[in-house]
């Protein structure tokens, strides 16, 4: 099993594995969060028709409140959930659900069905799959909070300067290569520093935060935002001329001049954002479109602060 993809991929390949090694018909994952079971893994069912269970609610539910595993034989037909085996739909002959526990932590129920009736070794492999897939899932998830620590600003939970600055660098060549267009905006948070002067560091830092929120608010999916230094952010957006990255910067400024922070007693932010697109700004390098972006900021600071220009 590749434990270094997302989770709920981790999931779907440990069930799959588990259905095979089981000589089950079908299976489904839950995962357990806030008293309630998501389906999140399916085999040879659609996840779309299985509904979210309660504590307590169905085999599922009964399994995840006493934390141990149970068996369904001889599954009365009214009762049953059908199975699609591709040419007709049949009712498992028996149904097997067990928790899937890291030490005593409830992370979800794995529900087996079958068509037949389960062999003895099938249902000693059950238990061991199920605390292999429970331990594999955990593992899967430190590893990906790992790998958002390592490229994300801890603050602000942007990306950091040295993972937006890689990004970068490949947007920039993929631009140069295939001539698309690339805009890059630079802001600076006005008179910061008297912000955490006057209200203290703990203040600024929630500032900080909540224009963060904003500014990914006001971009689209597509578009790469980081925290670029102290009050700095930055914010590529490919497939992005001239004229777009200047509707952007000023949804951008708007929102952070018009946001009320409750911390800063009634005062409010303002933003300067400077900006320069590739090819418009003729910049024939990475490095030539920052310059050209930061003379941009730097041409809005001196005309009054408060404002976008895109150069």
């Amino acid at each position: 099993m590749d434990l270094s993809r997302p989770p709920r991929e981790v999931l779907q390949q440990g069930l799959d594995r588990t259905v095979e090694l089981t000589g089950s018909a079908a299976g489904v994952v839950y995962l357990a969060k806030d008293e309630q079971l998501l389906p999140v893994a399916g085999n040879s069912v659609k996840l779309e028709a299985i509904d979210a269970l309660a504590f307590g609610e169905g085999l599922p539910g009964q399994v995840a409140e006493e934390r141990r595993s149970r068996r369904l034989s001889d599954v009365p037909n009214e009762e049953a959930l059908h199975l699609h085996l591709g040419f007709a739909r049949v009712t498992p002959q028996e149904v097997v659900a067990l928790p899937l526990l890291l030490q005593e932590r409830l992370l979800g129920v794995m529900l087996l069905a079958a068509t037949a009736r389960y062999d003895d070794q099938a249902l000693q492999d059950m238990d061991g799959l199920a605390r292999q897939l429970a331990l594999h899932f955990d593992y899967a998830q430190v590893l990906g909070q790992m790998e958002r620590f390592s490229i994300t600003d801890g603050l602000t939970g942007l990306f950091n300067r040295r993972y937006i600055t890689e990004r970068l660098e490949v947007e920039f060549s993929r631009a140069f290569r295939y001539g698309s267009e690339l805009s890059l905006l630079i802001m600076d948070l006005d008179h910061f520093r008297q912000i955490n002067e006057r209200f203290g560091q703990a203040v600024g830092d929630l500032a900080l935060a909540e224009v963060a929120k904003l500014i990914r608010r006001s971009i689209r999916d597509s578009d790469l935002c980081g925290r670029y230094g102290g009050e700095e952010f930055i914010v590529v957006l490919p497939h992005t001329n001239q004229e777009q990255a200047g509707v952007v910067a000023e949804k951008i400024r708007e929102a952070v001049a018009g946001a009320e922070i409750g911390e800063l007693a009634g005062e409010y932010l303002t933003i300067s954002i400077g900006g320069a697109c590739y090819p418009d700004s003729n910049a024939l390098s990475l490095s030539e479109l920052v310059q050209k972006t930061d003379e941009a900021l730097a041409a809005a600071k001196s005309g009054g602060r408060n404002r976008s220009v895109i150069g």
